[in-house]
């Protein structure tokens, strides 16, 4: 049964692994699945954006996650393309409303705009995926104001949800400030929107791009790290602080959102009134935590600063068995003795979680960039255990199934035996050793007997 999502302001996703409540505790593995969260939809309004004809000032950009559409299955006379066998009519309408000093809609839509798509897949896993979205653009054009975007999502035309956005619109260029995350586009040569609200993707390329009032000023870009606990957000560190080059800034541009290829692309030329800059961070080296980039004219002496800018650097396919720094700790006991165990265990929890990355950096490939290939790599191993190898009986990971698992991957080939006078045996093959399994009940348990 599919679930109805509402969206407010904008989406502000939090790794649960940075969290101050999931860090007071050790959870177990059933109540960390019950608490990983993936948005089902982000939504995006730039004021001062044109579409591809130059025809509306308004663009919003939004994104919707697979296993929120209703898929079904697609005969094969009706196939629009040979791999297609899963699809869903997706629709979204839009309304725009002027708002009121409290923030409420007030009065008719001053305008109105549908956006529709076919959504195929080639396989069912897809349809269900929580990773794979539909991304696009929508445009619209209305006068400078105060607005509420309200949009009804349908897919095959049964309505799965709705959401909402405010946000205002100067008729001056100069004050229409946005901040765009981009990544490069190779086949568009555009930068492609991100399209995550205000999430960047942790261990890859960003670059921002943003608007400012004046061509001939100075600017200094400014980004700290938040330590956020208890939600205070007064601890930074900051990890950039430049001035922001004269051959970044474009001055007199149009700026457009357009879409190709299912992708939202930023396009600028000088047919506009608008200045534009671009900045690329160093992301690969930024832990996946919150940042805030602020933007200074280095002539205004108030300090007061022009843009303040949150975001969040998203690991989005982070493995469960990390969103909680004990329970991480706890899953390394297939490589690691009792005693380096109970040395990551001790202290408090910040003590704990800067041991943990550090034994992990020690064996980190790439130590110049914060996503350990690793790491990542061998969580993910014990998810797959949990999904493969839990029984009635005994969760995955703990399973003698599972420990190999994780600590070798998928075997290059498994067998089945079926001996007359004992259980059923399972022979896993690697390149250099063979495990045999053998069944203890008739739920699909099994312990290792044999490596050889």
């Amino acid at each position: 049964m599919r679930y109805t999502f509402t969206t407010s302001i904008t989406f502000l996703i939090v790794a649960l692994f940075c969290s101050e409540l999931l860090a007071q505790r050790q959870y177990s593995y059933e109540e960390l699945r019950q608490r990983q969260f993936v948005s089902p939809a982000f939504i995006s309004v730039f004021p001062g954006v044109t579409d591809r004809e130059g025809n509306a000032n308004v663009s919003s950009v939004f994104k919707i996650r697979h296993d929120q559409l209703d898929f079904r299955s697609v005969r094969a006379a009706d196939r629009e393309h040979e791999d297609e066998r899963f699809a869903s009519r997706l629709r979204i309408d839009f309304e725009v409303y002027q708002r009121d000093d409290d923030g409420e809609r007030t009065g008719s839509p001053v305008s109105r705009n549908s956006w529709n798509k076919r959504v195929s897949t080639t396989d069912f896993e897809a349809t269900r995926s929580r990773k794979k979205f539909i991304e696009a653009a929508q445009a619209f054009r209305i006068d400078p104001g105060n607005y509420v975007l309200r949009a009804e999502v349908y897919s095959n035309n049964q309505r799965i949800g709705s959401f909402t956005r405010r946000f205002d619109f100067a008729d001056e260029p100069e004050d229409n400030n946005w901040v765009m995350l981009t990544q490069s586009d190779e086949e568009s040569g555009h930068p492609r929107l991100i399209n995550m609200a205000n999430n960047s993707h942790f261990g890859q390329e960003l670059k921002t791009w943003f608007t400012l009032p004046d061509a001939e000023a100075g600017y200094r870009i400014r980004v700290d790290r938040l330590h956020i606990q208890n939600g205070d957000t007064t601890q930074t560190e900051t990890v950039y602080d430049e001035s922001l080059a004269s051959e970044k800034i474009f001055a007199d541009r149009r700026i457009q959102i357009i879409t190709e290829n299912n992708k939202p692309l930023l396009k600028f030329d000088g047919e506009g009134t608008n200045t534009l800059a671009g900045l690329e961070l160093p992301n690969e080296t930024y832990q996946n935590r919150h940042y805030r980039m602020r933007i200074f004219n280095e002539d205004d002496e108030s300090g007061t600063a022009i843009t303040d800018y949150t975001w969040y650097n998203l690991w989005i396919d982070m493995p469960v068995s990390l969103l909680n720094v004990d329970f991480a700790i706890s899953r390394l006991d297939n490589i690691v003795d009792n005693s380096k165990l109970n040395e990551l265990q001790r202290g408090n929890r910040q003590q704990r979680e800067e041991r943990f990355l550090e034994f992990w950096k020690e064996r980190d490939p790439e130590p110049e960039t914060t996503f350990n290939i690793v790491m990542a790599e061998y969580y993910r191993r014990v998810d797959e255990a949990y999904d493969k190898f839990t029984t009635p009986n005994q969760r995955g990971f703990e399973s003698d199934q599972g420990k190999i698992y994780i600590t070798r991957g998928q075997p290059n080939e498994i067998n089945r035996r079926y001996p007359s006078n004992r259980p059923t045996q399972e022979i896993w093959e690697y390149d250099d050793k063979t495990y045999i399994f053998e069944a203890t009940s008739g739920f699909g348990d099994y312990r290792l007997v044999e490596e050889r």
